[in-house]
């Protein structure tokens, strides 16, 4: 791993630095064809929520969840009657490092994946 610095965050504390691996062509490979598979599977078996999940997926963006809210019937409402709507909206930071894997581990088992893919 390398440390490469973010931009405009003081370089003499630990956290203003990202790691980068320099990870082997063929770990590369591997990983691609183990993440089009994971998608494939979770696409081909609506795992995934298609109106609530658009990260990370193909032809879905942030804008597809503007267009839903916009949709929503109660938001509209609130418009006529000049009423308000409130949002929340999270990003939490180094989600994946809190992430608890092992309950990962356990949902994608539920979810049929299994074998190599699991493994």
């Amino acid at each position: 791993m390398l440390p490469f610095p973010k931009g405009g965050k003081d370089p003499h504390d630990s956290n203003s630095y990202r790691p980068i691996a320099l990870t082997s062509t063929l770990c590369k490979v591997m990983e691609r064809l183990v993440a089009n598979r994971l998608v494939w599977y979770l696409e081909k078996n609506s795992v995934l929520t298609t109106n609530v999940q658009t990260g990370f997926r193909k032809s879905r963006s942030t804008l597809d969840q503007i267009i839903r809210l916009q949709n929503e019937d109660e938001i509209n409402r609130n418009l006529r009657n000049r009423s308000h709507t409130l949002g929340v909206i999270l990003d939490i930071e180094k989600a994946f490092d809190m992430m608890w894997r092992a309950g990962l581990m356990v949902t994608l088992k539920s979810y049929g994946i299994n074998g190599h893919m699991y493994d």
